[in-house]
């Protein structure tokens, strides 16, 4: 069941904003109207305190993913609300990403929270701060050198047997340059989740679906760099198991430098633009 929203202690319903414009009576004592309105908090929406409620039972687990809304009719007797309030709400929880709708389906469907709600707008931020291509992918190579550090001091055998079994599906399809590229990205996404710190796996997922982004459209055939490139994955795990962090870290450095490097020769410069790249 939704929860229910603010309501008036006098008449009972949703309370929405005030009406435009200052009466005197709302002044607290001594105060001049100009400071008063600066002292008066923002008062939402009545559409923002419905997404709220639904944003809460997607967060609490109440509402799962593919779950799917009541109905429009339901909501808006729940709610209490006229329907272009609720359709709004429902297109603040789309534009979040936590829910959407296909039509002919009844009901939108749930979706919980997931960095793919956070691509395209760090994306154009970074495109917006002038940040290209290889200031994400050294930044990236450094949360996952972090990770390298983590994992070297902590020596979970699982792990470095789990990340052994990425390179070699990888090797398997070294002749597919898309789909060794994919099996790479997983490994290098897989790297950081091992550590089990969930912001750093965050910030790597982040990261990783805009380098995706990037290096699939651009994967092609006869990459001399590809055996190299695999065999330094093979070769990060085995350093880290062996504890030789210097080593395990140099090699790793090389790695990014030497992919960011392939990439920049193949489009003539660094300027990819990583908003239009999120695009797809």
């Amino acid at each position: 069941m939704v929860g229910p929203l603010p309501v008036s202690a006098h008449t009972g319903a949703v309370q929405s904003e005030p009406a435009q414009g200052e009466h005197p009576q709302d002044r607290p004592p001594g105060v001049a109207g100009s400071e008063a309105v600066s002292r008066i908090p923002r008062i939402p929406k009545v559409a923002e305190l419905v997404a709220d409620v639904i944003r809460a039972q997607i967060v609490s687990g109440e509402l799962r993913e593919g779950d799917a809304l009541d109905s429009e009719a339901v909501l808006l007797d729940r709610f209490g609300v006229s329907r272009g309030t609720l359709r709004e709400a429902m297109r603040m929880l789309e534009a979040d990403s936590l829910i959407s709708t296909t039509r002919g389906v009844r009901g939108a469907q749930v979706h919980t929270p997931s960095p793919r709600g956070l691509i395209r707008g760090a994306a154009l931020l970074l495109q917006y701060q002038g940040a290209g291509y290889a200031d994400l992918y050294r930044a990236l190579g450094a949360i996952e050198a972090t990770a390298i550090e983590e994992l070297i001091a902590r020596q979970p055998a699982d792990a470095f047997d789990e990340l052994d079994a990425l390179n070699e599906q990888a090797h398997a399809v070294i002749d597919d340059p898309r789909a060794h590229a994919e099996e790479a990205l997983r490994f290098h996404q897989r790297l950081v989740e091992l550590t089990g710190n969930r912001t750093l796996t965050l910030f790597s997922s982040i990261a990783n679906e805009i380098v995706r982004s990037v290096r699939i459209p651009r994967a092609r055939p006869g990459n001399p760099h590809v055996t190299r490139w695999d065999a330094e994955h093979h070769d990060v795990v085995r350093l880290m198991r062996e504890r030789r962090t210097g080593e395990a870290l140099g090699c790793w450095r090389a790695h990014i430098e030497s992919n960011f490097r392939a990439l920049e020769h193949a489009t003539g410069d660094d300027e990819v633009d990583l908003f239009k790249a999120t695009a797809g």
